[in-house]
């Protein structure tokens, strides 16, 4: 349809801005004339009002456009029946469902085949994010845990407290094999952690800042800049052409307006009920479009082809992680058929933390000592967990203003700042 539209605009001459300022002003016009009262024709110029929202919405990819129309329109829609509403929520719901055709269905998926190790291709962060859409503390935990593998960041344990250092002579050296989030990960580790920095065009000197940084001490600051990694790991998303737009834009879209309708229904019952029919022709209709938003801000993200295939990778690795047990990774590990450090991470990115435990009594059966690098990362795991619990449990505390049983502490320590 498209195309068709460029060509038509090729063969008449017509500059596409000018037609969409051609619209736009139809569309005012017309809104205008809505608002006449005693206007006849009203039906088929409300009818022609939608389809030049529709086609402003087309030429300038903007869905918000398409949305406020209809809910402007509504109010004149009113005034010529008491139904204006039941329509309105009968478009409306019509209309989510075109935006999700259009632009948050995925591609077909396929079949999923279950995979041993995780693709090359998907980080830690990158996985989590495809399957749940969301992101959490284990998601930077597992970052780390993953920095430290490739061997970036060093540990060190000394006085109840784990240090990182920084391996890196300089952090955003393209030739490195970091995502754009694992950069913004290490730049707030070793360089912003705790300070507040005003870039004025001066390059920054990597030497003023410390190689080596206290693990409780970046715990205790995640929740400063957690906001930022979310934005920058969205960013990095649509950047390597997973998403097509941005998820949490399109997320906070739908969510406000379920929220506005719902509010707007509840203010409104009261003055609402002063007229005939009022629940079925203005208050439900309010709550249908509202409940209608929030579950289309849960489905409403559309991966990429590229997406859809990651996603496929990422479901068939988080299958195996769900259904194996102890002795087929045993020997699959024995033959290294998977690797026991990816297992580790990857399942911490899941939230699958049953799973690392399962690893850890695995790999005991396995070596009489745990090799250097697996002890040292399970120490690590370890260390955050037991940080990040107590952490929680203060944090409860001093919400709920008294003490817990804590044998009986059993909430999902890595799924909330």
């Amino acid at each position: 349809m498209r195309l068709l539209f460029d060509m038509a605009y090729e063969n008449l001459d017509l500059d596409i801005d000018f037609v969409q300022a051609v619209l736009i002003a139809g569309e005012y016009v017309i809104l205008f004339m809505l608002y006449l009262k005693g206007f006849r024709n009203f039906y088929l110029f409300f009818s022609v009002y939608l389809v030049l929202s529709f086609l402003i919405t087309y030429f300038t990819h903007n869905s918000a456009n398409f949305l406020a129309s209809i809910i402007i329109s509504t109010a004149a829609f009113s005034q010529k029946t008491t139904h204006g509403f039941i329509l309105l929520a009968v478009i409306y719901m019509a209309v989510i469902y075109l935006i999700w055709y259009l632009y948050g269905k995925d591609p077909p998926i396929g079949a999923i085949t279950v995979q041993y190790n995780p693709s090359q291709e998907l980080d830690p962060l990158t996985m989590s994010y495809l399957i749940f859409e969301r992101t959490g503390p284990k998601d930077i935990f597992s970052a780390i845990l993953n920095l430290v593998n490739k061997d970036y960041i060093g540990i060190e344990m000394q006085k109840g407290d784990f240090y990182l250092h920084n391996k890196v002579k300089d952090i955003n050296d393209e030739s490195l094999n970091m995502t754009s989030p694992e950069r913004f990960l290490m730049n707030r580790i070793f360089m912003l952690t705790g300070m507040e920095l005003i870039e004025k065009g001066v390059k920054l000197d990597y030497t003023e800042f410390p190689k080596v940084v206290s693990l409780k001490y970046v715990l205790s600051d995640v929740v400063n800049w957690f906001k930022a990694f979310e934005n920058n790991l969205e960013q990095y998303l649509v950047q390597q052409n997973y998403y097509e737009f941005s998820p949490v834009y399109q997320k906070k879209v739908f969510r406000y307006l379920g929220i506005f309708f719902v509010v707007v229904s509840l203010l409104f019952i009261r003055p609402c009920f002063l007229l005939t029919h009022a629940l079925s022709n203005y208050i439900l209709p309010l709550i249908f479009m509202g409940i209608a938003s929030f579950i289309a801000g849960k489905y409403i993200t559309k991966r990429t082809k590229k997406g859809v295939e990651a996603y496929k990778n990422s479901l068939g690795y988080m299958e195996f992680v769900k259904r194996v047990e102890e002795p087929r990774l045993k020997y699959l590990i024995r033959e290294e058929k998977a690797n026991a450090h990816a297992f580790l991470i990857y399942a911490l990115a899941l939230g699958m933390i049953g799973k690392i435990r399962m690893l850890k009594i695995v790999l005991s059966g396995l070596y009489s000592e745990m090799p250097s690098g697996t002890k040292q990362l399970f120490a690590l795991y370890e260390f955050i967990e037991r940080e990040w619990r107590n952490s929680a449990r203060k944090k409860h505390m001093k919400q709920t203003g008294g003490s817990i049983d804590i044998m009986k502490w059993d909430v999902p320590w890595w799924g909330a700042i």
